[in-house]
């Protein structure tokens, strides 16, 4: 039986409906991937479904790097035969840098202050960044990192399928020094 059957729910007015079409959203892409992956592939890819999509498990990267590594790959690979398999499917790409990174760059800029002490170039008396003024000093490198992690996600799924080109956007990257989460790419459908 090939039938899907679905609950619509129905708000509003007759003249201004508020129809919520999350469930068929969801059976949708659930029915896609199964076709084309066992069930314990999907669940390894498929982290979550909701009303803005579908959320595959974040695409990992090391800190303060933007090259995806062996784990990456995997999860970008698998992503890549889902696209190929089905060519109305689109997936959006954000770059996301965290805290891991935003510590990593703190303590490298420390490090370049101290370094700068000892130097009988530097000048005596010269005051050191505060850490608001590092954190501040971030954005844009932090920005940049973000980024550069959304186009590398994008460059190894073009390079599985040049055909794809179209059907992979970027979404805005984040920089977000609160982020506990590991370094990441997330991608939705």
């Amino acid at each position: 039986d090939k039938a899907i059957n679905l609950e619509i729910p129905v708000s509003g007015t007759v003249t201004d409906p508020d129809l919520d079409l999350s469930e068929a959203v969801q059976k949708a892409v659930a029915g896609a991937l199964a076709s084309i992956f066992p069930p314990t592939a999907i669940a390894s890819m498929l982290l979550s479904a909701s009303k803005g999509g579908a959320t595959f498990a974040p695409i990992p990267f090391r800190v303060g790097t933007a090259t995806l590594d062996t784990a990456g790959k995997s999860i970008a690979a698998k992503l890549a035969r889902l696209l190929a398999s089905r060519p109305k499917l689109t997936l959006r790409v954000c770059g996301r840098t965290t805290l891991g990174d935003v510590e990593q760059y703190k303590a490298l800029i420390l490090d370049q202050q101290r370094a700068l002490r000892l130097e009988k170039s530097a000048k005596p008396g010269s005051a050191a960044l505060t850490v608001a003024e590092i954190l501040q000093s971030a954005k844009n490198p932090m920005g940049k990192l973000a980024l550069d992690r959304t186009r590398a996600v994008r460059r190894f799924l073009l390079a599985q399928d040049k055909a794809l080109t179209g059907r992979i956007s970027e979404c805005r990257s984040v920089y977000n020094p609160k982020d506990k989460n590991p370094p990441r790419a997330d991608v939705t459908l």
